[in-house]
């Protein structure tokens, strides 16, 4: 997420794309945000203007927080903007980060699963993945490495990026004084209101038409099946 908001900023300002076999192309997420709209609630065809809209301000506020974060980023001595800049941009608001916190653990445990997928040698499932009947049984020196949940690992070495982006951003945040207890504490009154608004869309939707809202709910700027991909 970190990683792809400069490259999300310069892909949607309309920049020519330097293809050796085009002259260029202008890039926009106006279908994935139409899409987005209406697993948010809006109507299934949102309006092209409403939706181009949208980008325009989600385009300035993410070039403004990739500025403010390479201020952040200058004034610690950094060469690049990395994760802790815009997390401590974003110190005060205790629900996004709780989301942020949340989707990137989610990111770490599919990881993790594709390690264990992609391995020669299957290990033994993690306690988070085993049958209710299935009793526990892992080795000890694999337990760490195949935890879905890394919280342990930030109580004792520091944890890096790549081995757990939520482990790496609980560390940072305990530095600031805000602890996952804090983000565990907060209710997110708007997420709530939106998951219960999804809900009560989808009560009375036939199969064909329930296919076509859960599409639009998996909708994301996140998602690898991006229209502009």
């Amino acid at each position: 997420i970190f990683g792809s908001l400069s490259s999300h900023c310069m892909a949607s300002t309309s920049l020519n794309s330097k293809d050796e076999n085009s002259q260029g192309k202008n890039i926009s997420f106006v279908k994935d945000i139409q899409l987005m709209m209406f697993g948010l609630g809006d109507c299934p065809n949102p309006l092209l203007e409403t939706a181009q809209l949208i980008e325009v301000i989600v385009l300035e506020q993410m070039i403004s927080l990739l500025f403010q974060a390479k201020e952040v980023a200058d004034l610690r001595g950094a060469l690049s903007v990395g994760p802790e800049d815009v997390l401590f941009l974003m110190r005060n608001n205790i629900s996004a980060l709780k989301r942020l916190i949340s989707y990137l653990a989610m990111k770490d445990g599919k990881n993790a699963l594709n390690k264990i997928m992609a391995s020669e040698d299957v290990p033994d499932l993690p306690p988070t993945l085993l049958p209710a009947s299935q009793p526990e049984q892992i080795e000890p020196e694999n337990e760490l490495a195949m935890e879905l949940d890394l919280n342990d690992e930030i109580k004792g070495k520091p944890v890096t990026w790549k081995k757990s982006r939520k482990g790496y951003c609980l560390q940072f945040l305990e530095k600031i004084g805000i602890d996952e207890d804090d983000l565990e504490g907060v209710d997110d009154e708007i997420k709530e209101e939106r998951l219960s608004r999804a809900n009560s869309l989808t009560m009375n939707l036939s199969s064909s038409a329930y296919e076509e809202y859960h599409m639009s709910r998996c909708a994301s700027f996140a998602s690898n099946q991006m229209s502009t991909k």
